[in-house]
């Protein structure tokens, strides 16, 4: 959604299962912030326990709210 674009364009689900079951993320635009890019990256780690919680998500500088002064 960030990007506005569909991840894997063009590629039938097949082949998008394997690409994802293999690690192969879709590219990212560089025009994305690294803090966004950091964050999208942690949300697509194949294995589930590499994968952050809720909490730490939330706590990513990319949503994480400021505390007011």
């Amino acid at each position: 959604m960030l990007t506005q674009r569909i991840p894997y364009p063009d590629d039938n689900w097949v082949s998008v299962f394997y690409q994802i079951g293999r690690g192969q993320l879709p590219p990212v635009p560089g025009s994305i912030s690294p803090v966004s890019r950091g964050f999208i990256h942690k949300c697509l780690q194949v294995n589930p326990d590499d994968r952050p919680s809720a909490d730490e998500l939330l706590n990513h500088p990319f949503v994480a709210v400021p505390e007011p002064d």
